[in-house]
């Protein structure tokens, strides 16, 4: 499912469209997906990303930090994303909106042109006295807010409060969506649960706003509510609007204000940290009480409790989200963690050296070595299409079964074939796993299968330095895809077939397995490390924990983090006696 942000407040209105199959990076620098030119956006800011069916946001450490909800988050922690959540990055809001954008309609007054019509500031007020029976309200207000259990319920509290508080006779609660698609003109029919669509480029960059709910002073529900335009349009300035209509104005002929005979109406701003959620309107018409001379003061002191609560609400959320991706990271790991065969370790006339660490989100790298009865060795590396538990188990499984298929057959094609088979009989469409399998011989032969991985080297006791990466690789060092071709990866096509190819490594020479979250690791121009960069860092080094070692530095040196964001794994194999 797709996702996009919306445009609320900053210096461009407009909408970024983020696809699931590629991350996407916020920053200031212009090969950013979401560039926002801003000295207070860091270059490497925040990352969007689609991750075991859900979308997440990254902080990458920024200066200035990445907010979501009014909530600060975290540096290099995963936060899921829901529809509806509000991001704020500097100058920058955003409303996410997965899927398909909303084009509900709520019922809108055109009522810019409306004759006798004025709208005024809170500021040009005087600010009387709040009354006792006020304060109580907003005391009690206080109590219900914390108690709410979800955003609807924290609305109709808030409503209640307003209207019994203030006189008007009837409530409603919006949110900004930021999705603009036109403007009004005239009243639109629509559902009270739908949104209304206003240009924020031409009206004062409100962007589109939902109803949440509505209420009026009889306890009762209104289907047919309809706002001002030009009241919201005030209010999002950040101040209190009131709508005052002379009583002198004549019914118009089109439905407007005066049809529904609306003689005065308050909308106030509903905060979120220092954005603007959402606004409280009010409104009262014909045959219903005016608004006391406190409802201002009194509705705004509500707007504000209403918005803390709010944030109290949508934090304890987002500290739920986050607190269920960490313990599905941690499940995830806990199996690779169990699985993996020791860091170091030494099998006859074969040893190696091998590393991997977790990305921000725990996919499926895989990494084994089997002694076999022959006195020969096999070792293979893979990764698993996809991210989290799902992935993680999916690792496991393959692992487990090649495992024992490699010890029953000694032979890499045979044993794929077999694994190929298995998963195809149990996967769901899309998930495949990509996989170099290779059978060392003490003798220097190498019989191995690269299903679809591509991603090793192979590094010969002559290699000489290199220079630049953009010259290639040493003389030393030879990729695979130069050595023999691949087959498709395991898991796709049930009667796929596995041919083993074959090399030969002489003593001191060392094969340099790795997952694509070294390769595809990128920096905060968007830029990958590549091979070539790989083969520049580990070109010269004298064992194969110097290539392990060389290997992580440079991919850390070039992404400038300290974290990775996907599951990045180097094992290097050296070949030392009974050659």
């Amino acid at each position: 499912m797709e996702m996009s942000l919306h445009t609320l407040t900053g210096a461009v209105y407009r909408t970024y469209a983020v696809r699931s199959d590629h991350p996407a990076l916020i920053g200031r620098l212009p090969s950013c997906d979401v560039c926002l030119l801003d000295e207070r956006v860091s270059r490497k800011h925040a990352t969007l990303a689609h991750r075991s069916g859900a979308w997440v946001i990254v902080d990458h450490g920024s200066t200035q930090g990445s907010y979501l909800n009014g909530t600060r988050l975290e540096p290099e922690m995963p936060t899921p994303l829901e529809a509806g959540d509000l991001v704020r990055i500097a100058a920058w809001t955003f409303r996410v909106c997965i899927g398909s954008a909303p084009t509900d309609s709520t019922p809108t007054l055109d009522d810019a042109e409306s004759v006798g019509s004025r709208i005024t500031s809170l500021s040009t007020h005087r600010r009387p006295t709040q009354t006792e029976r006020c304060l109580k309200i907003l005391a009690e207000c206080m109590t219900t807010f914390n108690n709410a259990a979800d955003e609807t319920t924290l609305a109709c509290e808030a409503l209640r409060a307003a209207l019994d508080g203030s006189g008007y006779a009837r409530a409603a609660a919006l949110v900004r969506t930021g999705v603009a698609l036109g403007t009004a003109d005239g009243l639109q029919e629509g559902a009270q649960s739908g949104s209304h669509d206003l240009d924020p480029a031409k009206d004062g960059g409100v962007g589109g706003v939902r109803v949440v709910a509505t209420l009026r002073a009889d306890e009762s529900d209104d289907s047919d509510f309809v706002f001002s335009g030009s009241l919201v349009r005030e209010a999002a300035s950040g101040k209190t609007a009131i709508l005052t209509i002379a009583p002198s104005v004549p019914v118009e002929s089109n439905r407007s204000i005066a049809e529904l005979s609306i003689h005065s109406a308050l909308c106030a701003p509903v905060y979120l940290g220092d954005s603007i959620e959402g606004f409280l309107y009010l409104d009262a018409r014909a045959g219903e009480q005016s608004a006391n001379s406190d409802a201002p003061v009194f509705c705004e002191a509500v707007s504000r409790a209403y918005g803390l609560a709010l944030a109290n609400l949508k934090r304890r959320d987002l500290q739920r989200r986050q607190a269920a991706m960490q313990i599905e990271l941690a499940a995830a790991r806990e199996v690779q963690e169990f699985i993996l065969p020791p860091a170091r370790a030494e099998h006859g006339f074969l040893r190696y050296s091998m590393l991997m660490k977790p990305g921000l989100f725990v996919a499926g790298d895989l990494f084994d070595v089997v002694p076999l009865d022959d006195g020969r060795v096999a070792v293979c590396l893979g990764d698993v299409a996809g991210h989290g538990i799902g992935s993680a188990m999916l690792m496991s499984v393959t692992q487990s079964y090649l495992n024992g298929q490699i010890r029953a057959t000694g032979d890499p094609s045979t044993a794929l074939v077999a694994v190929n088979r298995y998963l195809c009989d149990r996967l769901s469409p899309g998930r495949f796993v990509t996989l170099w399998l290779g059978v060392f011989a003490p003798d220097g032969r190498v019989w191995y299968v690269d299903a679809g991985h591509s991603y090793w080297m192979r590094r010969q006791p002559t290699a000489t330095s290199g220079k630049d990466p953009a010259e290639g690789t040493s003389a030393g060092i030879r990729h695979g895809p130069e050595i023999g071709p691949r087959s498709i990866p395991i898991g796709i096509f049930k009667d796929a077939r596995y041919e083993a190819n074959q090399l030969h490594m002489v003593p001191g020479s060392r094969l340099v397995l790795y997952s694509d979250g070294i390769a595809e690791e990128r920096d905060a121009s968007g830029r990958e490390f590549g091979i070539q960069r790989l083969a520049l860092a580990i070109d010269g080094a004298g064992s194969a924990e110097e290539d392990v070692q060389r290997a992580f530095a440079a991919v850390h040196s070039f992404s400038h983090s300290a974290s990775l964001s996907d599951d990045a794994t180097v094992a290097s194999i050296e070949i030392e006696s009974g050659v």
